[in-house]
């Protein structure tokens, strides 16, 4: 392309501007052009925050500029502008302005040595002008072609999580099933080692999907630095989705065991209240996870924390049925696919408490 977008919208923004400060009754319209070019940069996070150095650079060298002019007007020029110079990039670090202070050191050489008879109109005009120009260039990159990054990564949250969601349902679903087909006498033993596998197919293909649309979260993230402007992993939002993705990340590979390990059958009582404790803890985290989708929707500087997750009382008792002398007859292969899938329940149950439990520390 011979002309990039954000190029354009530079140019556009700035002839408009250009036009409304030569239009206007008031001088020194050109102020409002330099802001412009000056801010202008592509993402309103970093627009945003030169506008706001901008701006406090100029306020503090108007400062300057009037009380160095009273204080040392005894002093010859060139050691007062130094004085003045230099007490300007002392209070800007001190403030920690990082380019504010260049536009100061202008507004201090220009009044010491061409407005020094003009400071009551001057310093006005130029206020109100560096004003308008950051004003356009932060409505210019709201309305010519805004950056979405932010605002598509909310919708890609959404619809993993509420993915994450419908697969923690269907395998919630496939212990009431197995359930249900124990009732009936047809689970006397598994028919043969490969079943496992046969189930999973489908079910594989969807934590490979859900890791995909992960890895999409993970390269999108620069976009969403840029956005978000100055020290982006300082942001609460960028930090609320990087717990998002760790938890996202835990949710999947426990999901992926469940998937992998189909619910052993049986009519023992112990191992059909380990099958309910499985089910509603899995149910609980769907409903848990929908919570979220509606969170990462809401706009904000954050992520609003959910309500506290709360496991059913049937998990709370599931070590109870453990010690169940039932087991003790079962055979090791059996029993190992028993231990793996609690063992991912209770993944799933940590990774939601520890979550929320960050997540509440960022968002008080």
């Amino acid at each position: 392309m011979l002309i990039r977008r954000d190029e354009l919208r530079l140019v556009v923004t700035t002839g408009l501007t250009n036009a409304l400060g030569l239009l206007a009754p008031l001088g020194f319209g050109f102020y409002a052009t330099l802001a412009v070019l000056a801010v202008g940069t592509g993402t309103y996070g970093n627009s945003l925050r030169l506008g706001r150095q901008r701006l406090l650079g100029t306020l503090l060298g108007a400062a300057l500029l009037v009380v160095t002019k009273e204080c040392l007007r005894e002093l010859p020029l060139a050691l007062a502008l130094g004085l003045a110079l230099g007490l300007l990039r002392a209070l800007g670090e001190w403030l920690g302005l990082r380019v504010g202070y260049k536009v100061g050191g202008l507004v201090l050489v220009m009044g010491w040595l061409v407005h020094g008879d003009d400071l009551d109109w001057w310093i006005p005009l130029r206020l109100f002008w560096t004003c308008v120009g950051i004003l356009m260039a932060l409505l210019s990159l709201r309305l010519f072609w805004p950056s979405q990054a932010v605002t598509q990564t909310r919708s890609q949250w959404n619809v993993l999580l509420g993915s994450l969601a419908e697969g923690l349902e269907a395998a919630a679903a496939q212990l009431y099933l197995s359930g249900a087909t124990a009732k009936q006498g047809h689970a006397a033993k598994p028919t043969s080692a490969a079943t496992p596998t046969t189930q999973a197919d489908p079910q594989h293909r969807r934590t490979v999907e859900l890791r995909r649309q992960l890895g999409l979260l993970r390269r999108g993230r620069p976009m969403v630095e840029a956005e978000l402007g100055d020290h982006p992993s300082r942001h609460p939002l960028l930090r609320g989705f990087s717990l998002l993705e760790d938890a996202c990340s835990s949710l999947i590979g426990a999901l992926d065991t469940l998937e992998r390990q189909p619910p052993p059958l049986g009519q023992v009582a112990s191992l059909a209240a380990l099958r309910l404790a499985e089910a509603e803890l899995l149910e609980a985290a769907a409903a848990q996870l929908g919570q979220w989708c509606r969170i990462v929707l809401q706009p904000g500087e954050s992520l609003k924390h959910p309500p506290p997750f709360q496991a059913p009382a049937s998990w709370s008792v599931a070590d109870h049925w453990l010690r169940d002398p039932s087991f003790a007859a079962m055979d090791l292969g059996r029993l190992q696919r028993i231990a793996r899938r609690l063992m991912a329940c209770q993944q799933v149950l940590s990774c939601l408490l520890h979550c929320e439990s960050r997540w509440r520390q960022l968002v008080p």
